[in-house]
């Protein structure tokens, strides 16, 4: 079961990985990827439609494979009615072991007599891959099934009808598109029987207490007025009843006194239907009922507590906490309007019991009058029968009604535009634009999930309302096909966790959609941000904690390729420098000295004017001089600032971050961390070529390849932070050049879905990444044999505080030192670190009066603003601050 789970799992990250391109596709086909923004219509229409669809057919997948996860934990009930049916249970046992044990132990086996040191990634493969085979071999026989029924039920349901197979197709699809578009209305209420009558429920309502009446037309049902003045629709003479799924199935949970609990109840679907004992053995009690509404309006209480708890915890402001709170508030009003009107009928059913008590005790002095005086509505008192059976029930009916269809050419059209939309131009676009595995496996999964749509057993069901229809050859064959379709409807079509999946992946797919929109309205060319510069001051330093083994990598190492700069506090600047727009070289002189480190600005554009980079990466290349007097190369690449690049973060890593979310929830998930980097590179495959193009490491690696071969400088090194950073550790392995990052995503599950392929050697012995406490973006995926974790003093609820480069770099010189670099005053000022202390101790001015005058010779300074509003030295106080 555990390793079905796996498969389960890595099924879900597949099918994101689908929905995830065919989003870039979309900003692909949009023409944002890059600075040239050609825009392809058709192939973005295409996307667009294609998203939905998708979405649905993720869920369907997702239901199969849980279906899949449950009978195997059964002990393969289905596969066994399915395709096993004419096989005894030896042979069936036999099977199952071969596959899901016997096979995959003997390979492990044999490759550990061969001494392969992949031996458990080879037996995992294997094993996943016969659990792959049973899932196949589930999948289809349950739609097989399905579609048996479905088509037994409407060959049928009309005797005198064409039952040619053709025509039953059409019967079928336009079974669903009434279905779908039918206008619709529904009832509920509250009825009074006793137990004999409960096979009966849902027709009897001579008892029904009529207060609790509810009639509701549905959305369509009102439009569809318009559409029958149109022609395009036809209105039901009477309204047709049409059935759910547990009434075709005879299902009908009932509530005693043992079976009750307020968890059930509190949980329980709004429109649930269900049977409470109120008379007789096992009746509901007094307290019971009385616990209902109080655990309602206490459980609605708590849930309301909790979210506003988080929002406040969360640091939102008041606007959007109210305006969340007040949405949860409408979400919960069907759920009160139902828990009132269970009240009510609780407290006449109370009252009646207490009456009939009264009368079963002693004379009969419950009158009419009684009667009226009591709180009853006039309703209640209608519906109120004064003679109690031994044996009674509370009967919760919901029916449904179709009050308008579309006619038969309206569901034609209708089919047909479903059908072009969702399947036809999506597919043909991706397969236009070259993007064949994506348009496969778009193809195969809105196939089979459209045939389980429109050949719907479900739907079939609901209009007949039992399973009488399916047939068979005998008695016994006829009952285990009622049988085997009860299990497949009420678990997998119909089942629970359809909704679920459906809202999960939404969720994540409106994630998706905001990135997007975020991306759409991003401008690739403004790849620097302009926020002011430090407010350095010289005077003062840190020095390197006592007795402190905190970071032994204070400074990386004593050889860097003969990097003349080896100290971790460099490398944090250079990847915040990464960032800046015209006021880097100012940086680098307040950091480095006047002129040493030199961004090469002019020589980067010329590079990606000459070598076609189109593309929206960000990098800058800093020289510095070396002893032997030749510049050594720092390549230093920009992280997120905007939604495509998260998008391009996504695309990199979303595969890591899903097998990371398997990993934690299975039980000993971490032994199939060798195996994921397979399958993580299995759903990139399904990238096209155009997506491909979009992962922005292509580009930075073949410029520090182009830096390498010049021989122009002494050496190569690569920083960045965030998604620069994980770029960073991605080029620096596939050039095989010294990448330090700071906060960047690991590559280790990540490296074969890259091209080329990264080796685990590569990552260990060139890249190293700094992970500040706390900090989000690290946790991706998982850290080489070289890393530094940092401190970080920001919040608890400051969920992002712990990914700032400045909070990064005041804690490596904090602890480390400053080692005659300046300090920042917003270490002291922003985030709240000890003041340095003085270089010279004879000097009267404290670190806050400095940082005073280099703050107020900013405000004041009379450059252009755009250089970043650097002062000027001037007067005594020039030796503090650059």
């Amino acid at each position: 079961t555990i390793v079905t789970l796996f498969w389960t799992g890595f099924l879900f990250a597949f099918l994101m990985q689908v929905l995830l391109y065919l989003f870039l596709d979309l900003a692909i086909q949009l023409g944002i990827t890059d600075h040239e923004s050609t825009f392809a219509w058709f192939g973005a229409l295409g996307a667009i439609f294609g998203i939905f669809p998708l979405i649905f057919g993720m869920s369907s997948g997702m239901v199969l494979g849980g279906a899949f996860v449950m009978d195997v934990w059964r002990g393969h009930l289905l596969i066994r009615n399915f395709t096993l049916r004419r096989q005894t249970t030896v042979v069936a046992e036999w099977l199952f072991f071969s596959f899901f044990l016997g096979l995959p132990l003997t390979v492990m086996g044999l490759a550990m007599i061969s001494k392969a040191s992949d031996w458990w990634i080879v037996t995992g493969l294997f094993w996943l891959f016969s659990i792959a085979f049973f899932f196949l071999a589930f999948v289809v026989n349950v739609i097989f099934y399905e579609m048996k029924a479905c088509f037994e039920v409407m060959k049928n349901i009309y005797p005198d009808d064409d039952d040619s197979f053709w025509a039953i197709v059409k019967r079928v699809i336009e079974l669903r598109q009434i279905a779908t578009y039918s206008g619709e209305m529904h009832r509920s209420y509250l009825s009074r029987g006793s137990m004999e009558d409960a096979e009966h429920t849902d027709k009897k309502a001579d008892n029904l207490i009529a207060e609790t009446i509810l009639e509701k037309k549905s959305f369509r049902g009102k439009i569809n007025s318009v559409f029958v003045k149109w022609g395009w629709y036809e209105e039901y003479e009477e309204p047709k009843r049409f059935y759910s799924i547990d009434d075709a199935r005879d299902v009908r949970p009932y509530v005693t006194s043992h079976t009750w609990s307020l968890e059930k109840y509190f949980c329980r679907p709004r429109n649930s239907r269900y049977i409470a004992i109120i008379q007789g053995a096992g009746a509901v009690t007094r307290a019971q009922m009385k616990s209902n509404v109080v655990c309602t309006i206490l459980g609605s209480f708590l849930v309301f507590f909790l979210l506003l708890a988080l929002f406040v915890w969360g640091g939102a402001g008041f606007p959007v906490t109210f305006f969340l709170m007040a949405i949860a508030v409408l979400l919960a009003i069907p759920n009160f309007k139902s828990s009132w009107r269970l009240y009510n009928v609780s407290k006449d059913i109370i009252f009646a019991r207490t009456e009939s008590k009264k009368q079963d005790d002693g004379p009969n002095t419950f009158t009419e009058r009684d009667l009226a005086e009591y709180s009853f509505s006039e309703r209640a008192q209608d519906s109120f029968v004064l003679k109690q059976s031994d044996s009674e029930g509370l009967y919760m009916v919901e029916e449904s009604f179709r009050t308008s269809r579309p006619k038969t050419r309206t569901a034609w059209v209708l089919f047909c535009t479903e059908v072009a939309l969702g399947f036809f131009w999506p597919t043909l676009s991706l397969f236009a634009v070259g993007n064949w595995p994506l348009a496969l496996w778009y193809a195969l999964i809105i196939g089979v999930s459209g045939l389980r749509y429109y050949v719907n057993a479900a739907v079939a069901m609901e209009e007949v309302g039992h399973l009488d229809l399916v047939d068979g050859k005998t008695e016994r064959e006829i009952w285990q096909n009622q049988t085997r379709l009860n299990e497949i409807v009420g678990n997998i079509t119909r089942g629970k966790s359809r909704r679920a999946w459906m809202i999960v992946i939404s969720i994540l797919a409106f994630m998706f959609l905001a990135l997007f929109a975020g991306a759409v309205g991003t401008d690739v060319e403004s790849s620097e941000i302009e926020d002011p510069t430090y407010t350095y001051v010289n005077a003062f330093e840190y020095k390197p904690l006592k007795n402190s083994l905190r970071y032994p990598t204070c400074y990386i190492s004593s050889d860097l390729q003969e990097s003349p700069l080896t100290s971790m506090a460099d490398y944090i600047f250079l990847a915040r420098v990464a960032y800046r727009g015209n006021v880097t070289q100012r940086e680098l002189d307040h950091w480095f000295g006047e002129n040493v480190a030199v961004n090469q600005e002019e020589f980067v554009e010329q590079y990606r004017e000459e070598n076609d980079v189109d593309s929206a990466v960000s990098f800058k290349l800093i020289t510095y001089p070396t002893a032997a007097g030749r510049d050594f190369a720092y390549l230093a690449i920009r992280g997120t600032t905007n939604a495509f690049e998260a998008l391009t973060d996504a695309q990199l890593w979303s595969g890591a971050i899903l097998m990371q979310l398997i990993r934690e929830m299975l039980p000993f998930g971490s032994i199939w961390i060798p195996i994921m980097p397979y399958l993580i590179s299995t759903a990139a495959a399904t990238e096209s070529g155009s997506i491909d193009e979009i992962s922005f490491y292509r580009d930075t690696t073949k410029f520090a390849n182009d830096l390498q071969t010049s021989n122009d400088y002494a050496g190569v090194a690569v920083t960045g932070h965030s998604l620069g950073g994980g770029l960073s550790l991605i080029t620096g392995a596939q050039a095989k050049i010294p990448a330090v990052a700071l906060s960047g995503p690991n590559t280790v599950l990540t490296r074969r879905s890259l091209d080329p392929k990264v080796s685990r050697g590569d990552l260990d012995r060139y890249t190293f990444n700094i992970i500040p406490d706390r900090d989000v973006v690290p946790m991706i995926d998982i850290p080489a044999e070289n890393y530094q974790n940092i401190r970080c003093n920001a919040g608890f609820t400051d969920v992002i505080g712990c990914h700032d480069t400045t909070r990064a770099l005041c804690e490596a010189i904090f602890t480390c030192g400053s080692d005659g670099r300046p300090v920042p005053c917003e270490c002291v000022t922003q985030f709240n670190y000890p003041e340095p202390e003085k270089i010279d101790p004879n000097s009267d001015i404290s670190f806050a009066e400095a940082c005073g005058i280099a703050t107020s010779n900013t405000t004041s300074s009379t450059g252009d603003p755009s250089d970043g509003g650097n002062s000027t030295d001037t007067g005594d106080t020039g030796d503090l601050f650059n």
